[in-house]
């Protein structure tokens, strides 16, 4: 854990972990998780009843209701919901890219790099085409 306070966190996972791959991972399967756990709530099955709907045991359901998150992958999580009639779908929000303060040199050419924080089908190219190949 680092040494932010909770108020510098993104979520209880960034507080919880400093890698932010596995804090994002965390966050989405125990988003996943819940969805599950309301579906078990709102349908007004048993366990038991659930589990054979959802086409998993009723230990690894019980596992999904007390949070047992180390025991899930994403693909497994969406799978269950699925079984429910789910439609899970995957939004991804990217930063803010600010334009570079500095012109980037390569091979003596300058290379003028444009981003902007509109959406992806109206954002600028990153390149120039004069840009030379790296590689």
């Amino acid at each position: 854990m680092g040494n932010k306070t909770m108020a510098e966190h993104k979520s209880v996972w960034s507080a919880l972990y400093d890698d932010m791959e596995q804090a994002e991972n965390l966050r989405i399967r125990s988003g996943l998780m819940i969805e599950i756990a309301e579906y078990l709530h709102e349908s007004g099955f048993t366990q038991k009843q659930a589990s054979e709907k959802l086409g998993i045991s009723q230990p690894r359901l019980s596992n999904i209701l007390n949070g047992k998150i180390d025991k899930f992958t994403i693909d497994t999580l969406v799978n269950i919901l699925a079984r429910t009639g789910a439609k899970v779908e995957i939004s991804v929000n990217q930063p803010v890219v600010t334009k570079p303060t500095k012109k980037s040199w390569v091979g003596g050419n300058i290379i003028k790099l444009f981003a902007s924080g509109k959406s992806n089908t109206q954002r600028e190219p990153i390149y120039t085409p004069d840009m030379v190949a790296i590689g």
